[in-house]
């Protein structure tokens, strides 16, 4: 029934029947701009010593995958779950596996961006004052977000370092309040 609606949407909407296809093309880029993760780097990075360190591009994009993947994954331990639940992870476990359990209602921003396409978008901001303070506007918001400190074993003279701040999966709209002004990485 969803699919017919579709085609009389499009239909409606003033394609030409023809041009179903291109519309349903168009509704699936509406849905995927409505979920958003932002990746936001640390452009510079001064070491207690007072020295400037220039980062590898390599290590920004390690750091930022780092960020997009610890976000899912803190929100995937969130999650309560059923005696049931646990006592099949526990034997799971005993047989010598290890798992992740995720459950998300259908058409929530989850849903989005596990079973369709999404926009993740890399930014940066200036210091490490103004990650902590997205960060924390992230946080307020209740907003799924990470913050990311290298152990400093290769670019930070063994100086754990706060890199970037991963944003989302969530709601775009909420997302651009707090990231909308961070120019392109």
């Amino acid at each position: 029934m969803k699919n017919n609606m579709d085609n009389f949407n499009c239909l409606y909407n003033g394609f030409p029947k023809e041009d179903i296809k291109a519309c349903l093309a168009q509704k699936e880029i509406e849905r995927m701009n409505k979920v958003k993760q932002v990746i936001v780097m640390r452009k510079e990075f001064l070491l207690p010593d007072g020295k400037t360190v220039k980062v590898r591009r390599g290590k920004e994009i390690a750091q930022g995958s780092h960020g997009s993947m610890a976000v899912i994954l803190n929100e995937m331990r969130k999650i309560p779950q059923s005696l049931f639940a646990r006592f099949m992870l526990w034997v799971i476990g005993k047989c010598g596996y290890k798992t992740l359990f995720f459950a998300y209602k259908k058409e929530s921003f989850w849903d989005i961006w596990f079973n369709g396409r999404f926009t993740k978008v890399c930014v940066y901001c200036k210091d490490e004052a103004e990650l902590l303070e997205i960060y924390k506007k992230a946080q307020d918001a209740n907003i799924p977000s990470v913050l990311i400190t290298d152990a400093g074993l290769t670019e930070f003279n063994n100086v754990p370092t706060r890199t970037c701040v991963g944003i989302g999966p969530f709601w775009a709209t909420e997302i651009d309040k707090i990231t909308g002004s961070l120019p392109l990485l």
